[in-house]
C-alpha cells in the first residue's frame, strides 16, 4: 500500500469540496483557516439551487473558478475529468489510475469525486488495484480503479493538489473572490449548469419550492445546511480580512453577510437532518428568513461592486 503522506486528516463539513481543500491545506501546513478556504476560493459566496431543491444543486456547478482562485491560497489544482459517455472511457480510467499512482508516489494528496456517493473525498493512497480514500466522516474506504466514473453521476473527476508560488496578497484575494461572486450570481453559463439557478434568483426558486411543497425534502435539508455553512464562513472570512486590512472598508459588507448568515441559520434549524416536514408556522418562518436573506444578498452584491472600485 502506498500513501500520499502520513498525517492527512479530514474534518467533516457539509460542503465536501471545501472539506477536502482544507485537509490538503493543512497537510501542506499552509495555515489557512476554514473561513479562508471558503472565502479565498469564492465558495463562501456561491448559491446554486435547483427549482425542486434537488440535492445536486450544492455540487452541480463548475469548480473551475474555485480551483483557479485556490491559487491565491498557494494551492495548484490539476484536474482530470471525463464521463462514461466518452468513447475512450476505459482507456481514460487506466491512464488516470497510472497518473494517480505517480502523483501519490510524489506525496500529493488527491481529491476524488463520487467514490462512494456524489461528494468529494480525499484519496490518501493506493494498493494493488484500489484508490484508498477517506469518506465524509474520515473513515477509510476503497474503490477499485476501474470503477472510477461508474458511480451515480457517471463522472470521473480526480484532482491533484500541490503547493504553488501563486499565493496572493489580501487585496488580490478579495478582488478575485468578489469578482467571481458577482459573475456567478449573474448565472455565467460555463459555471452555472442548465436547470439550476444562482444568485438572488436562487432564493426565489428556493422559496417557491417550499411554499408549493414541490421541493425534495432531503434536498431542502441539504441545501439549508450547505448554504448556511457557506454564508457563516463568508462572514467569518470578511471579519478575518477586516482585522488584516485595519480599515472600515468591509464593514457594511460584513453587516449584510451577518444578516444572511443569521437568516440561513434559522432555515437550517428548521431543516435539520432527521426533522420531519415543518408545520405551517415553521414553514412560514423559513420562507420569511429566505426573503430576509435574499434582500441582504442584494445589498451585499451591490456593496461588493462598490468595494471592487476601491481595491
Amino acid at each position: 500500500m502506498k500513501r500520499a503522506g502520513k498525517g492527512i486528516k479530514t474534518e467533516p463539513l457539509w460542503t465536501s469540496y471545501m472539506q477536502c481543500l482544507k485537509a490538503v491545506s493543512d497537510y501542506w501546513k499552509l495555515g489557512h483557516t476554514t473561513a479562508a478556504i471558503y472565502g479565498g476560493t469564492g465558495h463562501a459566496f456561491v448559491l446554486n439551487v435547483h427549482p425542486e431543491l434537488c440535492p445536486s444543486g450544492v455540487t452541480c456547478f463548475s469548480t473551475e473558478p474555485l480551483d483557479r482562485l485556490a491559487g491565491n491560497l498557494g494551492l495548484s489544482v490539476n484536474t482530470t475529468i471525463f464521463t462514461q459517455s466518452f468513447e475512450d472511457f476505459k482507456t481514460l480510467q487506466k491512464d488516470t489510475w497510472e497518473k494517480a499512482k505517480v502523483w501519490l508516489d510524489r506525496g500529493l494528496p488527491l481529491i476524488g469525486w463520487d467514490l462512494k456517493i456524489p461528494e468529494y473525498y480525499i484519496i490518501y493512497g493506493y494498493d494493488e488495484e484500489n484508490y484508498l480514500f477517506y469518506d465524509l466522516m474520515g473513515e477509510a474506504g476503497k474503490l477499485k480503479w476501474n470503477k472510477l466514473g461508474k458511480g451515480e453521476t457517471t463522472i470521473a473527476n480526480i484532482k491533484a493538489v500541490e503547493v504553488s508560488d501563486s499565493a496572493a496578497d489580501l487585496n488580490t484575494m478579495l478582488k478575485d473572490a468578489f469578482s467571481f461572486a458577482l459573475e456567478f450570481a449573474k448565472g455565467k453559463k460555463q459555471w452555472v449548469f442548465p436547470g439550476y439557478v444562482s444568485g438572488r434568483k436562487a432564493y426565489t426558486v428556493w422559496i417557491e419550492a417550499l411554499k408549493t411543497g414541490k421541493g425534495n425534502h432531503w434536498g431542502g435539508v441539504y441545501n439549508a445546511q450547505v448554504w448556511s455553512e457557506c454564508r457563516s464562513y463568508a462572514s467569518a472570512f470578511l471579519k478575518e480580512a477586516k482585522k488584516k486590512l485595519r480599515s472600515a472598508l468591509l464593514d457594511k459588507l460584513i453587516e449584510h453577510y451577518d444578516v444572511i448568515d443569521w437568516s440561513l441559520q434559522r432555515v437550517a434549524e428548521i431543516y435539520k437532518p432527521g426533522n420531519e416536514y415543518p408545520d405551517e408556522a415553521a414553514l412560514e418562518t423559513a420562507v420569511d428568513n429566505l426573503f430576509l436573506a435574499q434582500e441582504a444578498e442584494k445589498a451585499a452584491l451591490a456593496e461588493m461592486k462598490l468595494i471592487l472600485s476601491q481595491l
